[in-house]
């Protein structure tokens, strides 16, 4: 018997940022067709950096979360994914891949972002593989 190694692949819809200031985004929530996203597996993201102030380089800190807080009890939360993306202009695309199979998860996720430029506009797009 041979062993199925092709994902499912959801489509998820965008985060945007628009006009995000030089400190921690709000959390925003992952969605399938406007309605929440609920279980999957994490495999990567891909960023766009569509403009910031003075149209430079920037290195924005990109944070995938388990829930809608990023502390619970004074404590950081479960983070599904967290990277330092380095920009060399605006208007560029970036993708990461997570190592091995990726990263499961049994409820809504949230995105947040950290830019190091002001009035950063990203758009963000989670790769979610189906679970079996």
């Amino acid at each position: 018997m041979a062993y199925n190694t092709k994902r499912n692949f959801v489509n998820v819809d965008a985060v945007t940022f628009v006009n995000q200031a030089i400190s921690a985004s709000s959390l925003v929530a992952v969605t399938v067709g406007y309605s929440p996203l609920t279980q999957g597996v994490l495999v990567g993201f891909r960023a766009t950096l569509r403009d910031n102030d003075g149209n430079s380089a920037d290195t924005i800190t990109l944070s995938i979360w388990k829930s809608n807080t990023a502390t619970i009890g004074g404590s950081t939360a479960e983070q599904l994914a967290s990277a330092s993306l380095g920009f060399t202009s605006d208007t560029q695309t970036l993708s990461q891949q997570l190592a091995g199979e990726g990263v499961p998860f049994f409820q809504q996720p949230y995105v947040q972002i950290t830019p190091g430029v002001a009035d950063t506009d990203l758009e963000v797009t989670l790769y979610v593989a189906a679970l079996p």
